[in-house]
């Protein structure tokens, strides 16, 4: 069992956080989590002074000689008035929520057999919002758009509680 960062858009973290998303389908051709994996979620942050004061700092030390440091989340809701928000991909895992999540099942489906059933655990209240969704964050990547029906990895999950 591996713990390993798993990178979600903004809007999707709340839905993850709140219980609504437990599945997530993947632009993979071989298996990146395996079932027992251990998963942090990796979104967009930024480190900004505890006086919150915004200001840009170092993402490489949770903390420094000139005070308090904090990570916060862009799905939070939060602005900064100085700096800019950091992608996930480039999240250390310090920076991470505490929250982490379980593999409990992974394999591979034809994208477009996904039911209104499905979608909505992948925390979309109808399939043509998930459908919407992946063409946004996928559909310029060569033969992964809707339409193309690539075979993808599907991985589902629960919060590991305790």
């Amino acid at each position: 069992m591996a713990e390993k960062g798993i990178i979600f858009c903004t809007d999707l973290i709340p839905k993850i956080l709140h219980g609504t998303k437990t599945v997530t389908r993947r632009c993979h051709t071989t298996l990146r989590y395996a079932v027992g994996d251990v998963l942090r979620l990796q979104e967009c942050w930024a480190c900004v002074w505890a006086d919150r004061i915004h200001l840009p700092c170092e993402p490489v030390r949770a903390d420094c000689e000139w005070g308090e440091k904090r990570i916060v989340y862009k799905a939070d809701g939060h602005t900064l008035s100085i700096g800019k928000w950091t992608s996930g991909r480039f999240m250390f895992k310090w920076a991470a929520r505490s929250n982490r999540y379980r593999v409990t099942a992974a394999g591979f489906v034809w994208l477009q057999d996904i039911t209104e059933e499905a979608a909505v655990r992948e925390g979309f209240a109808r399939r043509e919002h998930f459908i919407r969704q992946w063409d946004r964050l996928n559909g310029k990547k060569k033969g992964w758009a809707w339409d193309d029906s690539p075979r993808v990895a599907r991985y589902e999950f629960e919060e590991i509680i305790g």
